[in-house]
């Protein structure tokens, strides 16, 4: 055997054998190494399709695997089929490949701590905003955790069942929603991954990531968010003003400018700023009711930001972005005190529901909030369908003050 072939073999015949004095690999070698390979798989029966590739079935699968070796290495790769015709086809061509020189060494997948930190790197490198990172970071200090219970340490063996391991695990704890998302920034480290050759094969090849349940969510009424608003106090006061008229995101109040305040066309921009951008990177802009224009018009703008904390003994920095926590925690002690239920983003909800039960056209409440995942926006539109609905019963109710009489037929 000679040529090509005799390339292929040259890392096993310098170690296990001598070259004859034309240079060629002494067949003797090439006998020895291919016994050497049918020793290494005592269980499993294989197949030599060609000179290089074997195929065989691993125990307890139904799937056809390649077997070769490459620079000294024993090579496995799935060939993803249960049918002998096509795996040994596959085989062939894996082989054509291999003396072709396209298939290459590949390097040993990496650890999943690293892999992760590069991606983490890779995140804040693309700027995503630090609470998104803080999310992804949480899940992932919940997979390296679980990943060092099961032994695991390289990122190939984050497959099917550790998935199915880690969503029973978060299944304990963790609503649906944020088990979905976990999963999704899961499949994205994969991803990632993968482009980044980090793994040469996708370990969740053809997992399925099922949608969340859609949960009701609360909403006020235009009585109770007044009521909301006169009892918060200052700095948030404003700060709710702005999520009541907008139904804005709480993140976009925060990092909204002077800058994006247009008092002369009555508008506000949402859009991206250094360190920051909308969910989904959806810029729009929105009209500036009347009410809303006279909380602006009495904010001070001594400071870059609309919305700002005041100086206290802990932090004493003035003009500041407002707390995101400091202000949950405000409104939830008006709530408590209200004996009403929510949170900021109901604000943005209560928002949407009354638009759509004004009589807003759906097409333009979405273009004053941004993205509404449309099955969430289903949900508004139910909320406004029963007080339609309501609203028509009520219509052509009569309180008649004389007892009905009954129509009879003659017989």
């Amino acid at each position: 055997m000679t040529g090509v072939l005799a390339v292929f073999y040259r890392g096993a015949a310098s170690v296990k054998g001598e070259r004859s004095a034309s240079g060629e690999t002494d067949l003797s070698v090439l006998y020895s190494v291919r016994t050497k390979m049918s020793r290494k798989l005592p269980n499993e029966k294989y197949e030599l399709v060609g000179e290089i590739v074997s195929i065989y079935r691993r125990k307890n699968s139904t799937k056809w695997w390649a077997y070769w070796r490459l620079d000294g290495f024993q090579k496995r790769r799935s060939l993803r089929t249960e049918h002998v015709g096509k795996a040994r086809k596959l085989a062939l061509e894996l082989e054509r490949q291999i003396i072709a020189g396209t298939v290459q060494s590949a390097a040993q997948p990496a650890g999943i701590e690293a892999a992760i930190e590069e991606y983490i790197a890779y995140l804040r490198g693309k700027r995503r905003s630090v609470k998104t990172v803080g999310k992804y970071q949480h899940c992932f200090s919940i997979l390296l955790k679980l990943a060092e219970e099961r032994g695991l340490k390289r990122l190939n063996q984050i497959d099917h069942r550790f998935v199915d391991a880690f969503r029973n695990l978060r299944s304990e704890k963790a609503k649906p929603k944020t088990i979905k998302n976990d999963l999704v920034t899961i499949r994205q480290l994969i991803n990632f991954a993968l482009r980044r050759k980090l793994i040469t094969e996708d370990p969740l090849h053809g997992l399925q990531i099922e949608s969340a349940p859609v949960t009701p969510q609360p909403f006020w009424t235009i009585d109770q968010v007044g009521q909301i608003l006169t009892a918060a106090k200052p700095p948030y006061q404003e700060y709710f003003h702005f999520l009541a008229y907008t139904g804005a995101r709480a993140g976009e109040a925060i990092w909204l400018t002077w800058d994006d305040v247009d008092f002369v066309n009555s508008v506000i921009h949402i859009r991206a700023k250094e360190g920051w951008k909308p969910k989904t990177g959806d810029q729009r802009v929105v009209p500036m009711g009347a009410e809303l224009r006279e909380v602006l018009v009495q904010q001070p703008r001594q400071w870059r930001w609309v919305f700002t904390a005041r100086p206290s003994a802990k932090c004493p920095v003035a003009g500041r972005q407002i707390s995101d926590r400091r202000a949950l925690s405000h409104l939830k002690t008006v709530l408590k005190k209200l004996q009403l239920v929510g949170h900021q983003h109901t604000f943005r909800h209560s928002f949407i529901s009354h638009a759509l039960t004004q009589g807003v056209p759906e097409a333009i409440v979405r273009k004053w909030v941004g993205h509404v995942d449309a099955r969430i926006m289903k949900t508004y539109t139910h909320i406004a369908d029963q007080i339609s609905q309501q609203a028509m019963l009520g219509l052509f109710a009569k309180d008649d003050k004389e007892p009905r009489q009954e129509h009879r037929t003659s017989a």
